[in-house]
């Protein structure tokens, strides 16, 4: 269905285009590959040839891309190398591989990316975050085998297989749709109902408080926003806080009450725990593919953490230089009304605390490309 809507929305050959992205940032992609017995990489390749068919009087690098390029290229060259001196060669290599395919897919849409395309790509999300909403419901209200056990909330899973990863999937890709929001209200209202249910079925705790500071940073920039919407954000909060606190749904609230922390999160605090105390082992740290090898099998489940144990010393001081550029970026966007970025910052920073897997989602150098095209727009840099 999502592909018959992006088929006459656009053109033929632009259209297949659409889809295969939509393949990729939704996940769907990796289930139809799957299914077929074929690598994830191949829809990748399909995208850059389409590209090339339909942009290639268009494609090219300004400076400005360039300059990301070679940064982007540096780190993770830097990043595979302090990782190699402790890894395990197998999960170097794999990484080595994911990291020629997400390159070539963030060069892809950073090459050949413009004012125009960018709203295609726009409605794209809208869809990829409705259909994913959809399906994560469908399969949460008709497929029995997720439960567990009588004290287990049945956490929607969708296509991914986990919960967390796809809460992360779709608040990654919400800061898109957070701008412009008087020009599509019917997508914006579908995809943001869509979400919000998805995301308190996802039970996903890390998700749920990112998503509630994205709502308070667009209540904050939106001070104008008329009266009724404001009303009917509060009341719809207070209906939901209602509905989960009442006794029926006391199995909801069982992984989120502080009061059963003990039950649900110790595993999580005590992998941190370990991770930060990896970081000491070696100086070039304890490298790729080391930070689950502790006494409790478990990775530190945040990003952070994870990269400085994998790269040790000179991996702290690439984050720091990082992280300071990201806020750098973050102050500038606040002077801009329509900025993604003025959500997008936020959710990269926020998220990366409760997940280890950033650099290893495609949707992370999806939306790293929106945000390099943001800014060269901004800048006045065009690939028009």
């Amino acid at each position: 269905m999502s592909s018959i809507i992006l088929v006459i929305e656009f053109r033929l050959l632009h259209s297949l285009y659409y889809i295969t992205l939509y393949l990729i940032i939704s996940g769907s992609g990796i289930k139809v590959l799957e299914d077929l017995g074929l690598p994830f990489p191949l829809l990748v390749l399909i995208l850059c040839f389409l590209s090339i068919a339909l942009f290639q009087k268009s494609i090219k690098f300004s400076k400005y891309d360039l300059k990301v390029f070679v940064f982007l290229n540096a780190t993770i060259i830097l990043y595979i190398f302090l990782g190699s001196v402790n890894g395990n060669y197998f999960d170097v290599i794999n990484q080595i591989y994911y990291f020629i395919c997400a390159i070539l897919f963030f060069s892809t849409l950073v090459s050949t990316t413009t004012k125009e395309s960018f709203k295609n790509i726009k409605f794209t999300v809208y869809i990829s975050i409705i259909y994913m909403c959809l399906i994560a419901i469908n399969i949460w209200l008709f497929q029995n085998d997720i439960i567990v056990s009588e004290e287990y909330f049945k956490r929607a899973i969708s296509i991914f297989g986990n919960p967390n990863i796809l809460a992360q999937n779709l608040l990654l890709l919400l800061p898109i749709i957070m701008v412009n929001i008087g020009k599509q209200k019917f997508l914006l209202f579908m995809s943001t109902t869509l979400y919000l249910v998805t995301l308190f079925l996802t039970q996903s705790r890390g998700s749920i408080l990112v998503s509630a500071i994205l709502i308070l940073l667009f209540l904050l920039r939106k001070k104008n926003l008329k009266l009724r919407y404001k009303l009917t954000l509060v009341t719809l909060a207070i209906v939901s806080l209602k509905y989960l606190t009442t006794d029926t749904n006391r199995i909801y609230l069982n992984r989120i009450l502080p009061s059963n922390m003990d039950d649900y999160s110790n595993s999580r605090l005590d992998a941190l725990l370990t991770g930060i105390n990896s970081f000491w082992q070696s100086f070039f740290g304890v490298g790729i593919g080391n930070t689950n090898i502790n006494e409790l099998s478990l990775s530190s489940h945040n990003a952070y953490i994870d990269f400085v144990s994998e790269t040790g010393v000179i991996g702290l001081l690439i984050l720091l230089f990082y992280i300071s550029i990201l806020l750098i970026a973050w102050t500038y966007s606040t002077k801009k009304p329509q900025s993604i970025a003025y959500y997008l910052i936020p959710t990269l920073m926020f998220v990366s605390i409760f997940t280890h897997n950033l650099i290893t989602n495609i949707s992370f150098y999806f939306v790293l490309a929106v945000l390099v095209y943001e800014f060269k727009y901004l800048k006045g840099v065009k690939n028009e």
